[in-house]
């Protein structure tokens, strides 16, 4: 479609495709790839740097790329205090719809009420969270 010949991804790349959490559809990651070919030379491997330019910056909320331009380790959740964590959340009073609410609410006080930033930290789009919070006013 370019005129280039591609000699695959890089595993960094390929590591950074697979850890990072795809907020849209299908057609975000042929973008991804896309402008992966199109940032990179002829003949070379597409890079890190060239999928996911804007992670290198420390302020990305979706950052996954060290100062070094190598992948930084995501700590893994402590299972066992998640657990014991879930079993105290999951009493009789419990109430999914309240819990949203209270993690909407607290996302967008944290963000300074920008909905594009606390979509980021709640891994949403801006419209599926827009959505919510249209949904959250309606019911109050």
């Amino acid at each position: 479609m370019y005129g280039k010949n591609n000699s695959g991804i890089s595993d960094k790349a390929m590591q950074a495709l697979m850890q990072y959490k795809w907020p849209g559809n299908i057609r975000e990651l042929e973008n991804m790839i896309e402008r992966g070919v199109i940032l990179n030379d002829n003949n070379q491997t597409i890079s890190l740097p060239s999928l996911f330019p804007s992670l290198s910056e420390p302020s990305h909320p979706l950052n996954v790329i060290d100062s070094q331009g190598q992948l930084a380790e995501k700590s893994q959740p402590n299972e066992i205090n998640d657990a014991y964590a879930v079993d105290e959340m999951l009493g009789d009073e419990f109430s999914l719809e309240a819990l949203e609410k209270q993690l909407i609410e607290t996302a967008m006080v944290q963000s300074n009420g920008n909905v594009s930033k606390a979509a980021r930290k709640l891994g949403l789009t801006r419209p599926a969270l827009s959505y919510r919070l249209k949904k959250l006013q309606e019911s109050e």
